[in-house]
């Protein structure tokens, strides 16, 4: 593995999971990158359901910093200079 780090925006997928551990329940983050993959431990949880919550936030929160898994957002439901589509089709039909 290189010395040097990778930018957020070089990752190619992300993906979070939970798994057993000693009792408890592990949160783990895989990113992808073109050269490498990274596998980072976040935290233990006494529950699998807090565990499966934390990585799900974990994994929102993460997804922010790069573009290769941002989720598809309507943005006119929070931008007012957009206009959003009639849902029912144009008055024309």
């Amino acid at each position: 593995m290189d010395s040097e780090r990778h930018l957020p925006q070089e990752a190619i997928a992300l993906e979070t999971y939970v798994e057993p551990h000693r009792g408890q329940w592990e949160v783990f983050v895989v990113v992808v990158f073109p050269d490498e993959v990274v596998r980072k431990s976040i935290n233990t949880y006494h529950t699998e359901r807090m565990a499966t919550i934390a990585a799900a936030w974990i994994k929102r929160a993460a997804q922010r910093d790069f573009a290769g898994a941002r989720p598809r957002v309507d943005r006119s439901v929070w931008d007012p200079t957009i206009t959003p589509p009639d849902p029912r089709g144009t008055l024309d039909d």
